[in-house]
């Protein structure tokens, strides 16, 4: 089933886009961040300014390409879509989206 992450994450992308940086760091920032780069260290990959700024700061350009990535893949609805939600759910974020804004 689609979890309490996922959804999350569905209704960041879902016609909205996050653009600040800043707004970003503070969701990353924290326990987050410290789970990823130790992941990161658990699969070999060494943890350089470059990759703790990519993990803990999510540079704007970083952020502009996955989201053109998105888009060239169908959006965020064929996105979802193929990661395996269902249209019923898609159209429910949807929905609340719109509703809430």
């Amino acid at each position: 089933m689609f979890g309490e992450t996922n959804s999350a994450a569905a209704m960041s992308v879902v016609d909205d886009r996050w653009t600040s940086a800043a707004r970003t760091r503070t969701y990353l920032a924290g326990p987050f961040a410290d789970r990823m780069l130790g992941m990161l260290e658990g699969y070999g990959v060494p943890i350089t300014p470059q990759v703790r700024e990519l993990v803990t700061g999510t540079p704007a350009s970083a952020i502009e390409h996955a989201l053109g990535w998105i888009d060239d893949n169908g959006g965020s609805r064929g996105y979802l879509a193929r990661a395996g939600v269902s249209d019923a759910a898609l159209d429910a974020i949807a929905e609340r989206l719109t509703a809430a804004g």
